[in-house]
């Protein structure tokens, strides 16, 4: 009769086990995103288009790199757009997510000033246009 040790089994079960909290924390971090659009919708949201010279509208996409310390992230909207700004942290679990329909154009800003000391991503998707930037945030 052949018999087999436990160690043969070792790493399938580690496997599944690695697999299992992978397939975890995607699902926390989605429940997470779904609760920020349900129940945060607009976030922390300043508008600061009185920065704008009148009728100065600007002329394409753009997210500002938002340099060491810096406590709001800054964008551009041309057109009536929908807008998706998403703040990761390091292992790319969501921190912040702002979603917001049909922003009139101008130049907006972002309060982030809630977030901890670490290293962050943020991206911001609309109309076709995406970019991402990294950010330190040391006090």
């Amino acid at each position: 009769m052949k018999t087999y040790s436990q160690d043969k089994y070792s790493g399938f079960i580690i496997a599944i086990i690695i697999t299992f909290l992978f397939f975890f924390f995607i699902n926390f971090n989605l429940i997470f995103a779904q609760n920020l659009y349900e129940n945060g919708r607009s976030g922390s949201f300043i508008a600061s288009t009185n920065s704008l010279p009148s009728g100065n509208i600007p002329g394409e996409f753009k997210l500002y790199q938002n340099y060491k310390n810096a406590e709001t992230i800054r964008f551009d909207i041309p057109e009536i757009s929908d807008v998706k700004i998403t703040v990761f942290n390091i292992r790319g679990a969501i921190m912040k997510a702002y979603l917001y329909d049909n922003i009139q154009p101008g130049t907006y800003q972002i309060d982030i000033n809630d977030l901890e000391n670490g290293n962050y991503t943020y991206s911001m998707a609309a109309e076709g246009y995406s970019q991402t930037y990294n950010m330190t945030i040391y006090r």
